[in-house]
């Protein structure tokens, strides 16, 4: 326990009651001088929390220089799960639906019908469709 944390639990009851009856401090709810002049009536052994701290990131460094490879595997081999399975599907029917495709003024590139980061096999132009059929990457 820190020195000052020790210092805050060691108001007492009656000490917070005089302070919240104060006619001087009628807003303030606590008062600070009774924290500043408490004297801690045990010993604190700083030696100890340091054993302690150093114990905790001994701990903590070694979940993460082991657990952090693991979780990267396994993040890695979804992601290589996903790209295989997207590869066995077709490209979407392209369907016009007039509410996705609403535009009140040109888009500012391009011919004004396009995405800024248009991809012909992913993105469809609308009234058009797809403009490249989607091709097997493998």
């Amino acid at each position: 326990m820190s020195p000052l944390l020790y210092r805050l639990l060691s108001v007492t009851r009656s000490q917070l009651a005089r302070a919240r009856l104060s006619p001087i401090t009628e807003a303030r709810t606590f008062s600070t001088s009774h924290v500043q002049h408490a004297q801690p009536t045990t010993h604190y052994d700083e030696e100890a929390d340091d054993r302690d701290r150093f114990k905790y990131d001994k701990y903590y460094n070694a979940v993460v220089m082991f657990g952090s490879p693991v979780v990267l595997a396994i993040l890695f081999y979804v992601t290589y799960l996903g790209h295989e399975m997207e590869q066995h599907f077709d490209q979407d029917k392209y369907i016009h639906y007039p509410y996705l495709t609403v535009r009140n003024k040109p888009l500012p590139w391009g011919d004004g019908n396009h995405a800024l980061f248009h991809n012909p096999e992913k993105n469809y132009v609308p009234g058009v469709g797809f403009e490249k059929k989607q091709g097997k990457h493998h």
